[in-house]
């Protein structure tokens, strides 16, 4: 038994009055209704209501209603069995009780009553079935199930019969019924009765039978036969006080002090006599109760507190019997009915008044309990409301909220696991971080990661918190699982966490399974100080064919290595030089021995004499003996390493050697390879004065005395007088280079005495002076020269002009006697040119438009141009071929005509120097013909000068100079 004083109160229906919707006013259809039984339709959307006068309203959900005239006496009792309706009643005075089957009628308003009355489909007269013994035993109940297998009639004795099969199409409906129970009439006529059918089988059926002092079930097959029955605790109880569920086949029963509900499937066992019982509105006079889903109304019958004029009034308080809390509690001033239309519960007052209890709305319910911190209850109702799920994470996030306001860790960490996955992970954490709920946090982070839903972070925190705790087995177990699901970050933060709580052994385990090598060579050199182990863990690689790896992890501790274990470490470098395909990795080698090279070319050699490493290795070995030179130590580095030096790397072992400052190797390398310039230009480098004289004086070029002088210019130290002067002797001896290039370089120089350079400065004025009078007197013979060729080409000019004179002004015989076209004899019209050319007027228009120029001329004169290119008066050197063909031709006044037939003076043309490569956007210059230049005829060459700045000059100011130290 529950009681039901612990029981929540709460208020999640709303009552309001029923409006019609056809009026917009108060529903008053039913306002004169003396109900006495009522039945919803399976699927819910309507429901039939039975007066005792045998009038029958059916009602919709749209607030349609249909009334008919089911009785003409008395009206017992209506049921809604799938498509029909069944009725129960008296047409006749005497008792004699008639089963009809209605057609489901067409809901709407109707008037007339014939018209509104459904088919009748079957008549059954229910009293000759109890046998002449109970002809005068009037029917109360009548049932069915909405399957339309079977109906089961209660009557006044107590008696019950059931008919099994099709009662609509069967005509044994009429007499082949099967007695259920016998009349009783101690306990009472039966007021209800309820069939289900057992889950799992449809051919077993459970019928409930309910009398005013008891309630029986009775277990029946398809054939009719009883094969359990079972007398339950519930007393009897009135024909409105109960109720039955076909989806869970549940018959719920109220008398004054309980309710019982019970199972149709426990009715097979004698357990099921028991049921549930709950103390709801015990002590009070039930009116009626009614069920809708998982939501119990119970109707009292209390004293008025306000005075009316019935003295009495209606409470109806919903009850959640599953949840376990009071969805709603109101009163009505009179005696009312109550029944379920479209989920909702209807009340129906005596004055007709129609009222809805309409349920709320999910999210107004959770604000309710929100309120009243009921959130087990909202967890409930979340859960068997439609869309609840979800929102019910939200809901376990409040709980959980409240319980660690309590500091009830245990269950907030409980309800915070149901929150995963809406529920932001980082606010749980930031509560549970510290030291006492630790074991509250583990629990949330596994069940987080058994969600899938942690991340690196979490996963971090759950290590550390093992770690903590000292947790091994779980830390392991944790461990395991990362090392075959965890991803590389994860291992990593892990390795890290493991490292940060010293739990190194793990750490390292850990680390070497997930791949971490680097934390794990870390951890063994490092912290753990096993040397000998991590010298093992890289041959490893190098075994695999992983040598980059290896040499990672070399470069990375092969020095502290080497330092501690120097027997086993040596014995891993020369595993690995000796690999197949290893090639030698010279930096590596390099930063191992640095301080120790002579124990790395040792080791080297040693791998070198086995035939190993090739070229690499060699140069290898020759680097290291030569760190070993020193300046102080002198030794014949040469031919220690000369037996390495081949032609393959001899430039990089030069190069080596001069980066390590080893010049006996550099020196003996470069006259090796008879390379005095690079020699030069090393001793240069160097600073080596004496030996850059010497090798200048050998060398004797131009290049390395102009950078022996530069190198002199710049020395920062006093330059001693005798060894200019003896550069300055070679340097003039050889003629190599220009005195004035000599005497700008070392101008620069801060250091050098003028002394040191007066003798050869003197010198080379006094050769100065007399080239330049040899000079003078060659520039007067070539002024002579060229004031004989002006004469000459003057008097070329005059003799043109007389020609041109006598072409204007004396008559011109012209021996002509064919066309130069078609080389016909002339005859009339004919056109004749001065340059005894001729032609007949019809060739010479299909020659030409023009009518002064001579065709033939004119095509001499391209083709000649076009032939060749020198001619072109668009070429750059147009010019000066003019003037060379000026002074060659006998005949200037032929030369003269072929550049004016080629269009020289013709101002339609362009004179662009497209022939010469010149764009239009070229300088003024380039842009103008040649020909608007002064003329010169002469064109005698041009003498050689020896003068330093000409153009043959090779002073090295006036072009970019190859001197390596000039700035």
């Amino acid at each position: 038994m529950s009681l039901t004083e612990s029981w929540r109160r709460l208020n999640f229906f709303d009552k309001n009055a029923v409006i019609d919707p056809k009026t917009k006013d108060k529903f008053k259809g039913l306002e004169k209704l003396q109900m006495c039984c009522w039945a919803t339709t399976n699927d819910g959307q309507g429901v039939y209501m039975g007066e005792s006068t045998g009038a029958l309203f059916a009602l919709d959900k749209n607030w349609d209603q249909t009334y008919w005239k089911a009785y003409q006496c008395t009206l017992s009792d209506v049921a809604s069995v799938g498509n029909h309706v069944l009725t129960i009643g008296e047409d006749e005075r005497e008792i004699n009780s008639l089963l009809k089957i209605w057609e489901r009628p067409e809901f709407g308003e109707h008037n007339q009553e014939v018209d509104c009355a459904p088919r009748i489909l079957k008549e059954v007269r229910l009293c000759p079935l109890l046998g002449p013994a109970g002809i005068n035993t009037r029917a109360t109940t009548i049932t069915g199930h909405s399957t339309g297998r079977v109906i089961a009639a209660g009557y006044a004795d107590g008696s019950v019969m059931a008919y099994v099969g099709d009662y609509v199409k069967d005509r044994a409906v009429s007499s082949k019924w099967i007695r259920i129970r016998e009349p009783t009439p101690v306990e009472g006529e039966v007021t209800g009765t309820a069939i289900g059918i057992l889950p799992g089988s449809n051919e077993m059926f459970v019928i409930f039978v309910l009398t005013n002092k008891s309630l029986n079930s009775y277990v029946m097959d398809a054939r009719g036969t009883i094969t359990n029955k079972l007398r339950h605790e519930a007393q009897g109880s009135t024909r409105d006080c109960w109720t039955f569920s076909e989806s869970n086949n549940q018959f719920t029963v109220a008398n004054k002090d309980m309710v019982h509900i019970y199972d149709g499937e426990s009715c097979k066992d004698e357990e099921g006599a028991r049921g549930k019982c709950y103390a709801l509105s015990r002590g009070l006079e039930k009116q009626q109760i009614a069920a809708f889903g998982e939501f119990l109304a119970v109707l009292t019958r209390q004293p008025a507190l306000i005075p009316t004029p019935e003295q009495e009034m209606t409470v109806v308080t919903v009850y959640d019997v599953t949840g376990k809390y009071i969805a709603f509690t109101g009163s009505l001033p009179s005696l009312a009915n109550c029944f379920v239309l479209d989920g909702v519960f209807i009340l129906l007052a005596h004055d007709g008044q129609l009222s809805s209890l309409t349920q709320k709305h999910l999210a107004a319910k959770l604000d309710i309990l929100y309120k009243k911190s009921f959130f087990d209850v909202a967890i409930d109702v979340a859960k068997r409301s439609e869309g609840g799920a979800d929102v019910l994470p939200h809901i376990h996030s409040k709980y959980g909220d409240f319980y660690y306001s309590k500091a009830d860790f245990g269950n907030a960490i409980r309800e915070y696991k149901e929150s995963i996955g809406v529920l932001d992970p980082s606010y749980v954490i930031k509560k549970f971080l510290d030291g006492s709920k630790i074991p509250h946090l583990c629990t949330y982070l596994e069940t987080l990661r058994a969600k899938g839903k942690s991340n690196v972070h979490h996963t971090t925190i759950l290590v550390n918190s093992y770690a903590r705790l000292q947790e091994k087995a779980k830390l392991q177990k944790l461990l395991t699982s990362l090392e075959q699901t965890g991803s590389d970050t994860e291992a990593e933060a892990v390795v890290s966490c493991l490292q940060a709580a010293k739990l190194l052994n793990e750490a390292t385990l850990f680390a070497v399974k997930t791949q971490q090598n680097d934390a794990a060579l870390s951890i063994m050199v490092n912290e753990q100080c096993r040397y000998a182990s991590a010298i093992k863990f890289i041959k490893n690689f190098i075994l695999s064919n992983d040598t980059p790896k290896a040499e990672r992890y070399l470069e990375k501790y092969g020095r502290r290595l080497l330092r501690e274990n120097r027997e086993e470490m040596m014995e891993l470098l020369s595993t690995l030089m000796l690999s197949d395909g290893a090639k030698v990795n010279t930096p590596l080698l390099l930063q191992l021995f640095v301080g120790d090279e002579q124990l790395g070319a040792e080791l080297m050699e040693k791998v070198a004499a086995s035939g190993a490493g090739g070229i690499e290795l060699m140069n290898t070995i020759v680097e290291l003996n030569m760190r070993t030179y020193k300046k102080e130590e002198p030794f014949n580095v040469f031919e220690k390493v000369t037996k390495y030096v081949v032609k393959e790397n001899e430039e990089k072992v030069r190069r080596i050697a001069e980066e390590l400052k080893c010049d006996p190797v550099v020196e003996a390398l470069l006259r090796t390879s008879r390379d005095l310039s690079g020699l030069h230009a090393f001793h240069v480098r160097r600073g080596h004065v004496e030996k850059v004289v010497e090798l200048a004086i050998e060398i004797n070029s131009s290049q390395s005395w102009l950078d022996t002088i530069t190198f002199v210019s710049k020395m920062e130290t006093a330059v001693d007088d005798e060894l200019m002067e003896r550069i300055l002797e070679k340097v003039k001896t050889t003629r190599v280079l220009h005195p004035l290039v000599v005497l700008e370089v070392l101008s620069k120089s801060s250091r050098l005495n003028v002394a040191a350079v007066k003798k050869y400065v003197v010198e080379w004025l006094t050769e100065q002076r007399e080239t330049y009078w040899t000079v003078v007197s060659e520039f007067h013979v070539q002024i002579a020269k060229d004031k004989a060729a002006i004469v000459t080409a003057e008097q070329k000019i005059k003799d043109v002009g007389k020609q041109i004179e006598n072409l204007h002004f004396n008559t011109q015989i012209l021996h002509v006697t064919k066309c130069c076209a078609c080389n016909f004899e002339m005859q009339l019209p004919s056109i004749f040119f001065l340059c005894r050319h001729a032609f007949h007027v019809h060739c010479f228009d299909s020659y030409t438009d023009k009518g002064d120029i001579c065709p033939k001329c004119s095509n001499e004169g391209a083709s000649a141009m076009r032939m060749d290119s020198d001619l072109s008066i668009f070429s750059r050197n147009a010019y000066g071929e003019f003037v060379e063909r000026m002074n060659k031709a006998e005949d200037s006044m032929e030369i003269i005509s072929k550049y004016i037939s080629s269009g020289l003076f013709d101002s339609k043309k362009s004179i662009a120097p497209l022939a010469a490569g010149l764009s239009p956007s070229s300088s003024s210059s380039s842009n103008r013909s040649p020909f608007h230049q002064p003329l010169v005829v002469d064109g005698s060459k041009k003498r050689s000068n020896t003068n330093p700045f000409e153009e043959e000059s090779k002073n090295p100011f006036d072009e970019p100079s190859s001197n390596p130290f000039d700035e």
